[in-house]
């Protein structure tokens, strides 16, 4: 039998019936079936007709969906590296590191957008391109600080996560923001994961966001692509998302907004879906919408009040303009606002305290600055401190914000020309008209933050229209030349985005502290809150500057004295030139128990000259020693814990001049 299979191979490749006879492998490439003409003629049983199925394709990627997804995520790669050299050079001190950080920042977000506004990308290739630019951008965040948190907000929210995580219990006092413990959705989820992978708040809360920050760049590719029926609109306008001021940092940091507005923004997609669907996929989409609606009014009070606002507006656009009164969001636009609003009735009341004296004295400062009072208003690019940014900076963030500003009118005229009769884009507009005016309050002292806020959330409308008058540009007259040069704008909008969010000593980490604000990998910060917590006990009313407080308030869960929590301004106390009547008065206000000084911030810190001018820091902080009634217990060399219970308890009879 084998010889004749062997005389016969010639045959049995002609033959596919004799092959499929002797060659296992080749059966699972033939489909047998009964030739009912030919059973007819015979009188026999159905003869078996052999033909050939060929393989289907393969379900993988081809090179040439990818197109050049491969090459620019080296680049970026290699990118992220010079990032990562840059924060090492400015760790040791050097004054280079600077520019090696913008050359490193640039080589992450030029290419892709230099790629995503060529009419050659495909939906694959610019999904991708989306998400590794997203994914490394928030690296850059971690590389900054890949062993603790660093700036405030996040030690702050690192407390209720933990209190979470300790006691098994939710709203408990947070005396660094007292809000964060009534908007607890980010840290329920944090704590779940802590305890589950038996990893730290800071292992979890890294991956949290991270998985928060790409549902937000699918749901917003999502969006902008079922909404133009475009993928090259929707990565670009995904891409000019990334360049508001608050993506990099502020956006990527372990608070509340950076996982609620990616929920926001999956819950309006989820709505979008429902649109087109029918049935019980309907009610499946409704019930996910309302989740995912649970998660962000839970999470975050502004984005809560932020997306109830944009629903209503999208309610009424569909009723006024569209002539398919089923495409709007249908009664959950009306769900969204009294969930927020019974959340903060019943839980979050704490909000109101938080957020009126902020409102209220933006619009007194809005006021006199329209009323040309003297002295009204805030002077741009420049810090409290006296730190005025370079001139390249001052051009660069005007020019970003030009930039912006001249998307809008022909993006605003194609929105009305194409999509008049989408509710949700015509939506989207009229939230990117909001931008102007969050430009207006950064003239202010208090608004300055609460504009820069809003970018994150202003900024989804405005990626979208934007993007509409970029492929509107480059489909008029199509060269590479032109196509260069809108890649560049972007890329120039990006840079300003990030000059004008976030203060120019917070970009780079610092060998010591260099300003009272951000804590920068601090060990020895930690260790002092971690003896405190161990020698001292928790809870103990604590007056210290801004780094001191944020790690001895979490690490060391100490009662921080702060304005937030009702406490007394403790950086008044600590960078006074003595400790007097007034002084005493605010001691014993607020029951302080210790007082924690840090002598590496010098003269460079925030400055005892904006409290206290003429005085040296040096010097303030030296009145301590003096004090009869106040002892030393702890000393690192450069943190010193004082005690002054006995000081605050003798009254005003021992205070010093």
């Amino acid at each position: 039998m084998r010889d004749v299979l062997h005389h016969g191979d010639t045959e049995a490749r002609r033959n596919p019936v004799v092959l499929a006879a002797t060659d296992p492998s080749f059966q699972r490439g033939i489909r047998f079936h009964s030739d009912p003409s030919l059973s007819a003629k015979s009188k026999k049983p159905p003869c078996l007709r052999a033909s050939v199925v060929r393989p289907r394709k393969s379900c993988q990627l081809s090179h040439e969906s990818l197109g050049w997804l491969p090459a620019i995520a080296l680049i970026v790669a290699c990118s992220l590296v010079v990032v990562a050299i840059a924060d090492l050079a400015a760790r040791n001190g050097q004054a280079w590191a600077e520019p090696v950080f913008w050359i490193g920042l640039l080589g992450i977000y030029l290419p892709v957008a230099l790629r995503l506004v060529s009419p050659a990308v495909g939906r694959q290739e610019g999904l991708g391109l989306v998400v590794a630019l997203g994914l490394s951008l928030y690296l850059v965040k971690v590389l900054y600080s890949p062993l603790v948190f660093s700036f405030p907000d996040e030690f702050m929210h690192w407390r209720t996560a933990n209190d979470i995580g300790l006691s098994g219990r939710l709203f408990l006092r947070n005396p660094l923001l007292p809000v964060s413990a009534v908007y607890p959705g980010q840290e329920i989820v944090t704590s779940a994961l802590a305890t589950l992978s038996g990893s730290s708040i800071f292992h979890a809360g890294l991956v949290v966001v991270g998985a928060a920050r790409l549902l937000l760049l699918v749901a917003l590719y999502a969006t902008y692509e079922l909404l133009s029926r475009s993928p090259r609109v929707a990565g670009i306008a995904v891409v000019i998302y990334m360049a508001n001021p608050n993506y990099l940092f502020f956006g990527a940091g372990f608070d509340y907004e950076s996982v609620a507005l990616p929920a926001a923004t999956i819950f309006v997609l989820v709505l979008l879906c429902r649109q087109e669907a029918t049935g019980s996929a309907r009610w499946r989409l409704t019930a996910v919408a309302l989740a995912v609606l649970g998660l962000t009014v839970t999470t975050h009070h502004l984005t809560s009040y932020l997306l109830s606002g944009f629903l209503l507006v999208w309610l009424l656009g569909n009723r006024l303009v569209c002539r398919d009164k089923g495409k709007g969001p249908g009664a959950i636009a009306i769900v969204a606002p009294l969930v927020s609003l019974l959340w903060l009735v019943t839980v979050g009341s704490t909000v109101i305290g938080y957020l009126a004296p902020h409102v209220l004295s933006t619009l007194g400062e809005l006021a006199s600055l329209v009323a040309g009072e003297s002295g009204a208003g805030r002077q741009l690019f420049q810090s409290t401190t006296g730190y005025v940014a370079p001139l390249w900076e001052r051009l660069t963030a005007i020019g970003s914000a030009g930039l912006v500003v001249a998307a809008l009118p022909p993006g605003l005229f194609l929105v009305w020309r194409r999509y008049r009769d989408h509710a949700l884009a015509l939506t989207l507009a009229v939230t990117a008209l909001v931008y102007p005016a969050s430009l207006a309050l950064r003239f202010t002292g208090r608004g300055w933050e609460m504009g820069n806020r809003l970018s994150a959330f202003v900024f989804i409308g405005i990626a979208f229209v934007a993007a509409l008058t970029v492929v509107a540009l480059l489909q008029s007259r199509p060269s590479a030349i032109r196509t260069s040069l809108v890649g560049l704008s972007i890329a120039l909008m990006f840079t300003g985005g990030v000059i004008g969010g976030w203060p120019p000593q917070w970009r780079l980490p610092a060998s010591h502290l260099q300003n009272a604000e951000v804590a920068r990998d601090d060990p020895e910060a930690i260790a002092a809150a971690l003896w405190a917590r161990d020698f001292l006990g928790p809870d103990n009313h604590v007056a210290a500057e801004a780094v001191p407080m944020a790690v001895m308030g979490s690490y060391g869960r100490q009662d921080i004295e702060t304005t937030l929590s009702g406490g007394v301004d403790a950086r008044w106390i600590i960078l006074s030139p003595g400790v007097g009547q007034g002084e005493m008065r605010q001691l014993r206000r607020g029951q302080v128990e210790y007082i924690v000084v840090d002598r590496r911030l010098g003269s460079q810190g925030s400055g005892s000259s904006s409290y206290y001018p003429g005085v040296p820091r040096s010097t303030a902080l030296a009145k301590f020693d003096g004090l009869g009634q106040t002892s030393r217990v702890f000393d690192s060399g450069n943190l010193q814990i004082y005690d002054v219970r006995q000081l605050v308890a003798a009254g005003e009879d021992a205070s010093v001049p």
